[in-house]
């Protein structure tokens, strides 16, 4: 008897531990765990409740599931869990977006098991935060798009600028001719349409990802201070004021000619967002190790579905836009190992690229 007694009291400890280390195990998960009966979340770990936008795991107890469940996703969430209730079985890991308590929308991956909970049915979920794979997806695929898009126009801008430069050059000399004085506004504005036509295919070229570089050690500070003269000028011609800060920031391997352009398409990009009489804030600073350019307008913002697809080729929000303008940046910034962030809100737009230190 007192065997038995000691045997059933070591299987109750063992149990007993054995549910310490599962609970442990559950409570320390990486991944979002959220169990719920009859579609009400009866618990959730950390994760869980980090995920869902939620302070404490108790925030989300007796709340409906499926209210957490972006439209999107909702008739594919219900047949994996009808899946799960008629099989008695487990549904794989699939993308899903999930609506968190502050209205945002977050990218994850779901899997789910059937188990028994207080002697009723019940599925635990277990939750990925996908959010940074998406987002390095989407920049590879950007990336990849601007690439092919610079290939494509190395290959076949030689051939196009050659008999471009010739026209030019006729246009030129029949503009200069006596007889020809009364056509002086045609010439100009083929002239000046070639010219236009000659820098979309620089721009083009500047995709490549593969085009050569000539960096050199230099300051982020003494080359946006060359480009003060011109980039006041154009603001003099919209009637709008430029801001500028320099911070101390240490030396940079630089291309000097693409940091200009990178400079310059940030700057115009963003006298563009602005009405008349706006100011245009451009600055440096130094960020831990990242140097860091800024340029921040004062427009309207740029709307939520505009925000993604930022960067891609030919993609623009301008009628008269060639949408290459920030697929350029992206590619000088990647060129030089720096990233470019953007924050918006209805008092305007700031980009941000930052600049990995790598002179000791």
């Amino acid at each position: 008897m007192g065997i038995d007694i000691t045997k059933r009291s070591r299987m109750e400890n063992d149990l007993r531990e054995s549910e310490e280390r599962y609970r442990q195990l559950v409570e320390l998960s990486p991944d979002g765990i959220v169990i719920h009966c009859g579609s009400e979340i009866e618990y959730a770990n950390n994760a869980g409740a980090k995920i869902i936008g939620a302070t404490v795991p108790g925030d989300l107890y007796g709340k409906q599931v499926m209210d957490f469940v972006h439209s999107n996703s909702k008739k594919m969430v219900e047949q994996r869990m009808r899946k799960i209730a008629a099989g008695n079985t487990t549904i794989p890991f699939a993308e899903h977006k999930l609506i968190r308590l502050d209205g945002s929308d977050i990218d994850v991956e779901i899997a789910g098991v059937p188990l028994t909970l207080k002697g009723k049915p019940a599925v635990q979920i277990v939750i990925r935060d996908i959010t940074e794979r998406k987002e390095i997806e989407k920049n590879l695929s950007r990336l990849e798009a601007m690439n092919l898009v610079g290939e494509m126009a190395a290959s076949i801008g030689h051939e196009i600028r050659n008999p471009m430069t010739s026209v030019r050059g006729f246009l030129q000399i029949l503009q200069d001719k006596e007889e020809c004085t009364r056509y002086q506004e045609y010439f100009s504005l083929m002239i000046d349409e070639l010219d236009r036509a000659n820098s979309i295919i620089s721009e083009y070229l500047s995709l490549a990802r593969n085009r050569p570089v000539a960096k050199k050690e230099q300051n982020l500070n003494a080359v946006l201070k060359r480009l003060v003269p011109l980039i006041e000028a154009d603001a003099s011609k919209k009637n709008m004021r430029i801001k500028l800060l320099y911070n101390v920031v240490p030396e940079l391997e630089l291309d000097d000619k693409e940091i200009r352009q990178l400079i310059l398409n940030l700057v115009r990009n963003g006298m563009e967002a602005m009405s008349t009489g706006g100011e245009l804030t451009i600055y440096t600073s130094l960020d831990s190790d990242e140097v860091i350019l800024a340029v921040r307008d004062q427009g309207q913002g740029i709307k939520k579905d505009a925000l993604g697809k930022l960067g891609t080729p030919f993609y623009t929000t301008k009628s008269n836009g060639t949408g290459l303008g920030l697929a350029v940046c992206h590619s000088i910034a990647e060129r030089h190992n720096a990233a470019i962030n953007v924050q918006t809100s209805s008092a305007g737009t700031t980009f941000e690229v930052r600049f990995k230190v790598t002179i000791s």
